[in-house]
């Protein structure tokens, strides 16, 4: 079948499933997998949108495809697909090097079509984009849904908002970023039947087994300034001439809702803060997602910041119909660290909100990160701490679900942050400063090779070992609390001590010059970790060595 315009999802490296994979300690926080295949909301909005003005348009997830079958040929697959124009998101940076080579072979393959990047990273480093590969005709800088209605169009380059192309001559010229989106209900952001295959991308474990899950923008924009985010204040305004949010009405939300509802989805993540919308709109919403028949089970919220009594209490009525649990990222214990991050509330408001939650029948999920300007070995201290105090409220009287606590490395700054353009101002310093800096980090299949920043408290190598030293403690613990067993706990500390010898061994094989021993040294490593999450090494190579002590093995 011919289309009038194809989206093309890409696994963050083109090539994983012929690659060893070392994902280290960000294995153990979120289920890892090289092909990330969660694509971005604006997919739906900008393909459907299209769609509803005439045109043919399907978003084909090429990384859940080469996830789900060692047999499927994405090059076979692109090769057949027919458009005039191919639409390839580069909107995190973790998928730079797989978007460029989905896009190089898209040219290959359909030549006389017109290729176009889109998103947060391609706007960030759109020069640089366009300038060094020539097999991108387009890239739409910040939002996508007119630009790409323009181009279907018919419309003269010059004549598109957002557009940076090349000209005749081979000039790069680029369009005033002139157009933005007023009012977000124009957007549909429910049309699950557009994307091909879906099956993994609207699938989530939960404690309660595999749930059909889905999520809808409350809002586009911010109104907060994390330094290290490319969707904060400051990027939108900086990237995309959106210098406030719009939000989306409360029947719209409503009417998401049961549209996924009838789509089999049970289970949504309603993200963005609604309280950004001010009280006059969080009140609305809430009081019409009371009175309305919602359709599904589960229900999780994002809070920017601690919820007062108010806020949580009026939250609190949802649970008689429906789960609801709320999403809190502090990212450090620390009071002042959290502040220079932009996390502008006290740790004490943190622990109320939680206690709220566990008193009233509200789940809540809290999150910390490691690597963060001005965090210390002390500061990471209080982050400890502060879980401890955290999961001692799971103890106290309460019906709730209790809080689920996780710990994550942050690894990427994301480019078009402010972090990432002042990085001296906040307290950072650049490994990666260009595209093809993400584009060679990435395609290692080293952990240790995709950290792009150093921090002036901490240079690389103490970054990368503070997740396992941290992890220790969290054992030690568990272990105090018999949360574990001693057999789970020396099992769990023999993994720190081998993931450290591990980034020993990565460092030592990333030197290698020789290309073909290089790879020939990643695949023993890969092949010595079969046993790996059993805490145990299975060869006799020279590590093993070095694991003497371990007695597990």
């Amino acid at each position: 079948m011919d289309y009038d315009l194809v989206f093309f999802h890409p696994p963050s490296v083109y090539d994983f499933r012929k690659k060893p994979w070392f994902p280290g300690p960000i294995a153990r926080t979120v289920h890892f997998t090289p092909a990330f295949y969660g694509l971005p909301i604006g997919y739906i909005s900008m393909a459907e949108y299209v769609e509803r003005h005439g045109y043919k348009v399907r978003i084909f997830n090429l990384a859940e495809y080469m996830l789900e079958s060692k047999n499927f040929d994405p090059e076979e697959f692109i090769k057949k697909i027919k458009s005039k124009f191919y639409c390839i998101g580069l909107h995190f940076c973790v998928h730079s090097q797989g978007a460029l080579e989905i896009a190089r072979i898209s040219k290959i393959h359909h030549e006389d079509s017109i290729i176009i990047m889109g998103g947060l990273t391609a706007t960030a480093f759109s020069i640089e984009l366009i300038s060094n590969h020539s097999y991108v005709d387009y890239v739409i800088k910040g939002e996508g849904e007119i630009p790409l209605l323009n181009m279907l169009e018919g419309k003269k380059n010059s004549e598109i908002p957002n557009l940076l192309y090349k000209d005749k001559n081979g000039r790069i010229k680029e369009n005033k970023k002139s157009w933005i989106a007023n009012c977000l209900d124009e957007f549909n952001f429910t049309r699950l039947d557009l994307i091909t295959p879906n099956n993994l991308l609207t699938s989530i474990h939960t404690e309660l087994g595999i749930k059909k899950h889905w999520m809808i923008p409350i809002c586009r924009g911010c109104i907060f300034n994390c330094v290290s985010c490319g969707g904060s204040k400051y990027s939108y305004s900086n990237m995309f001439n959106r210098d406030k949010p719009i939000f989306r009405s409360e029947e719209k939300i409503v009417d998401d809702f049961q549209k996924l509802s009838k789509q089999g989805i049970n289970s949504v993540f309603l993200f963005m803060d609604m309280r950004m919308g001010g009280k006059k709109y969080w009140k609305s919403l809430v009081k019409t997602l009371s009175s309305s028949d919602l359709g599904i089970e589960f229900l999780t919220l994002e809070l920017f910041t601690p919820g007062n009594n108010e806020f949580l209490s009026e939250i609190a009525h949802l649970n008689k119909n429906i789960r609801v649990s709320f999403s809190i990222s502090p990212e450090s214990g620390n009071d002042k660290v959290r502040s220079i991050h932009g996390r502008l509330y006290k740790t004490e408001a943190l622990i109320e909100t939680v206690r709220f939650c566990r008193r009233n029948g509200l789940g809540i999920g809290v999150f910390f990160m490691f690597g963060m300007a001005n965090q210390t070995m002390d500061s990471l201290d209080d982050t400890y701490n502060l879980f401890v105090k955290l999961n001692d409220i799971n103890s106290e009287p309460g019906s709730g679900p209790g809080v689920r606590i996780q710990f994550g490395e942050m690894l990427l700054l994301d480019p078009g942050s402010s972090a990432f353009d002042n990085p001296e101002k906040h307290g950072y310093k650049l490994i990666f400063n260009t595209l093809q800096d993400y584009i060679n980090g990435m395609s290692s299949p080293a952990w240790t090779d995709w950290l792009s920043y150093e921090t002036k408290e901490l240079n690389r190598e103490e970054i990368l070992r503070l997740p396992i030293y941290f992890r220790d403690k969290l054992v030690s613990f568990y272990h105090s609390r018999d949360m574990i067993s001693n057999e789970q706990a020396k099992t769990e500390y023999n993994k720190n001590k081998i993931d450290l010898i591990i980034i020993e061994e990565l460092e030592k094989i990333g030197k290698i010059k020789n290309i073909q021993r290089k790879e020939k040294r990643y695949w023993s490593l890969y092949n010595a970790l079969k046993d790996y999450d059993n805490g145990k090494l299975s060869y006799s190579w020279r590590i093993k060595k070095k694991l003497g002590i371990l007695d597990v093995l």
